[in-house]
């Protein structure tokens, strides 16, 4: 019997060109002086990355139960799916450095943007260690709920900082 690598080049293209793609509307928002609405475009990209999440699990899943995925390669496609969505979730710091790179708000803002995507990132390695199913859903969820959670907090800075006033 065959055995694939559970995370296919499909699946990952699934991954980075949506991060791809926000990382150019952030770029055309930013020359169209209107970087902050890039925020708001992390709140679809965080669901596409947990719609994919969970159908790339339960179809794995399926897989590991017919017996078609070593559980080796399983732990480290899990690991390296946790850290590719951990390492999105730095997207809302990238929108406040483009913003302003020299104000103290913006790096701020960012060195916790990175302290929550350092602790997906690590949690996911920690988990991963466990090798059961039920580490490796909570290594998931971990590093999704970043992206997501990061979002907010910058969307909630931005708003006192009266970015969004001044798109109006």
């Amino acid at each position: 019997m065959s055995r694939r690598h559970p995370v296919s080049k499909r699946v990952l293209d699934c991954y980075l060109y949506p991060i791809g793609g926000w990382g150019l509307a952030l770029v055309g928002l930013y020359f169209a002086d209107r970087a902050a609405l890039a925020l708001a475009l992390c709140f679809p990209l965080a669901l596409w990355m947990g719609a994919v999440t969970a159908v790339w699990a339960v179809r794995t899943s399926q897989r590991l139960e017919r017996g078609e995925v070593d559980r080796d390669l399983l732990a480290k496609s899990v690991l390296s799916i946790g850290h590719l969505m951990a390492g999105a979730a730095v997207t809302p710091g990238i929108v406040f450095l483009a913003a302003d790179p020299l104000a103290p708000g913006s790096w701020g803002t960012t060195a916790g943007v990175v302290l929550v995507s350092a602790v997906a990132y690590h949690g996911t390695t920690l988990l991963t260690r466990a090798s059961n199913r039920y580490a490796y859903a909570v290594a998931l969820a971990l590093a999704w709920v970043a992206l997501p959670l990061n979002a907010t907090g910058s969307v909630s800075v931005a708003g006192w900082l009266g970015w969004f006033d001044r798109l109006v």
